[in-house]
């Protein structure tokens, strides 16, 4: 990656909706050239633009993070169980240890303990961890910093 490719997915890392012209003006690049950087990471599939939720401004204030282990061969099926929940948000497929991991959305802790009670009926199922996400510390701040492009 060039400089300027660099700086631009820094910038956009801290704040996605910047103006592009406030960033070519910080660096005295061309604006024109800014937006082809811009272009050719989207086209490259190094960058995509997706609208951040804030879920508990939008009445679903609780959040947990559960990761959950599986049996061999129950694993497609409690991947499609949580594919279809309503409430899950993010799931990741990780190794070792547990199958799946991910976040998952409710309006209150009843809806929440109703989500886990289904859970539990998986019979593929053979360990769960269910934490409740008090506090975000940090959101996506790789690559926000000169220092994340040092070798």
């Amino acid at each position: 990656m060039n400089d300027k490719e660099k700086y631009l997915i820094q910038r956009l890392r801290i704040n996605g909706r910047e103006n592009i012209n406030d960033i070519a003006k910080e660096r005295k690049y061309p604006v024109s050239s800014v937006y082809d950087t811009l272009h050719k990471l989207e086209e490259k599939g190094i960058i995509e633009y997706r609208t951040r939720i804030l879920f508990e401004k939008t009445g679903f204030p609780v959040k947990m993070i559960i990761s959950l282990k599986t049996t061999k061969d129950g694993r497609k099926r409690v991947q499609e169980f949580l594919l279809k929940s309503k409430n899950t948000n993010t799931i990741y497929r990780i190794s070792p240890g547990p199958d799946y991991y991910f976040e998952a959305v409710f309006k209150n802790y009843k809806d929440a303990q109703e989500f886990l009670d289904e859970i539990s009926t998986i019979n593929e199922i053979t360990d769960a961890n269910i934490h409740n996400i008090l506090d975000v510390l940090a959101y996506e701040k790789f690559l926000t910093s000169e220092e994340h492009f040092q070798e």
